[in-house]
């Protein structure tokens, strides 16, 4: 391109501003552009223009100087030469692609199905192109592979995951003991971190900072079919991020071979349970009464962490003087010594019922 004719017109500058104003042949009509120089006559300084944002109106690179402020002062706008302009603009293409990008971009060989994609700061390789049959299970499945991630730039999982939270399965390898505030989702227990002490393979886990004391605040639901049981858990970490014991929002409640427990939020434990002594002799004499060749042991359904308190009733289908001892205990088991009044042999319904009460923390 010819070199250009100095645009001539007045310019307006206002000291420490970096707006400009023209009077004169338009600027966006005269193609002026970023690079080009206004300069003054009257005070022989120059200044680069940065943008033209109209006919009559522009910014600077820098603020005035007050030795350049003025209006209507004659002035005159001089091209940048179109080499230096592409020389300036190719340094600063270069500059932006440093870094290894392009090196790493050039040092990759093409192949059919693959797209580059950066797995660190200048480093590419070489990714299959994703499937096109892929759905949530994708992310549910392998939540950390690198098809899950890109899947989950859809809108409806992105929607689903914002309320629900993420999916981590057993290979997640995600701790909850770790969880920033504000996370949450789906866990299995094979992940590490510890679990509320209750029957469960999934737990939906919420993460929350209490924020006059910046503690951490995480609630546990058990998730289950609808046949199970409701189990809610709460438990808080300090500020150095010691967690609490887990603590139940709502009874736990339990059952199995050794009977049926209860366990309260404020450390309560209650066990019970009924024990048939249908097919057990009763027939050795102790004194005047009659009781099993040796006492009975009573496995708690669930353990105590401190001694419980013991009552145990004998119950036959006639009366018959009749009742249970104590033989001796501990935080798991409790030792039994019924007696009947009569001689009770093997075959005649009679049973124990026994109850124990104490504290699980």
């Amino acid at each position: 391109m010819a070199l250009q004719p100095d645009l001539i017109g007045a310019v307006t500058l206002t000291a420490g501003s970096n707006e400009f104003t023209w009077a004169g042949a338009s600027l966006v009509g005269g193609a002026i552009q970023e690079g080009d120089t206004i300069h003054l006559p009257g005070s022989g300084l120059s200044m680069v223009i940065a943008t033209v944002t109209g006919a009559t109106t522009g910014t600077l690179t820098d603020n005035c100087p007050a030795a350049a402020a003025g209006a209507g002062q004659v002035a005159r706008i001089r091209y940048q030469a179109d080499l230096s302009r592409v020389a300036a603009k190719t340094w600063q293409l270069i500059e932006l692609l440093g870094g290894g990008n392009l090196s790493a971009l050039a040092g990759l060989e093409g192949a059919a199905g693959k797209i580059p994609l950066f797995t660190g700061p200048g480093v590419l390789d070489l990714m299959n192109i994703l499937p096109v049959q892929l759905d949530k299970h994708d992310v549910q499945n392998a939540p950390n592979s690198f098809y899950a991630k890109l899947l989950r730039v859809d809108g409806a999982i992105n929607a689903k995951n914002a309320f629900y939270g993420e999916y981590y399965g057993g290979s997640a390898n995600k701790n909850i003991d770790t969880l920033l505030p504000g996370e949450t989702g789906l866990f299995s227990i094979s992940n590490p971190g510890t679990f509320p002490p209750d029957v469960g393979t999934f737990w939906f886990i919420e993460t929350q900072r209490q924020l006059y004391n910046d503690t951490k605040h995480q609630t546990a639901h058990r998730y289950g079919g609808t046949s199970a049981l409701p189990s809610i858990w709460y438990r808080v970490a300090s500020t150095t991020n010691v967690y609490s014991r887990w603590l139940p929002l709502i009874p736990v409640r339990g059952d199995n071979a050794n009977g049926s427990y209860v366990r309260l939020g404020d450390g309560t434990q209650i066990c019970w349970s009924t024990i048939d002594l249908t097919n057990t002799d009763m027939s050795t004499p102790r004194g005047a009464f009659f009781s099993p060749a040796s006492y009975l042991t009573w496995t708690f359904p669930a353990a105590f962490s401190t001694a419980p308190a013991i009552s145990a009733s004998f119950q036959r289908a006639s009366y018959v003087p009749s009742a249970v001892g104590i033989y001796s205990q501990s935080l798991a088991v409790a030792n039994l010594a019924p007696w009947s009044s009569i001689s009770l042999a093997s075959g005649i319904s009679k049973s124990v019922y026994v109850q124990a009460i104490g504290r699980w923390y």
